[in-house]
């Protein structure tokens, strides 16, 4: 994979960052994605004062969610609430 080092001047308009963001290949694409929504998760938690926790890639989660199916690992959605009282 071509390592592409980038600085970004936050003074950029929003546009021009769109520009950049557009130019990078898929695998860079997928990475800066991956950096935001960790940043964002870290930010969110912040907010709310929660202690910080790391989350799973979501294509991790995609996989073993696939792998449970195809392997039987599943309920019913008929059993989904099941012991969950609502008032």
């Amino acid at each position: 994979m071509k390592r592409t080092q980038v600085k970004v001047n936050l003074s950029l308009p929003f546009k021009a960052l769109i520009e950049m963001m557009s130019s990078l290949e898929l695998r860079e694409k997928i990475k800066l994605r991956e950096l935001l929504d960790r940043d964002i998760a870290v930010t969110q938690q912040k907010a709310q004062n929660l202690p910080s926790q790391e989350l799973e890639p979501a294509i991790e989660s995609f996989r073993r969610g696939w792998d449970d199916v195809m392997n039987g690992r599943t309920k019913p959605i008929s059993e989904l609430w099941e012991g969950i009282d609502v008032d």
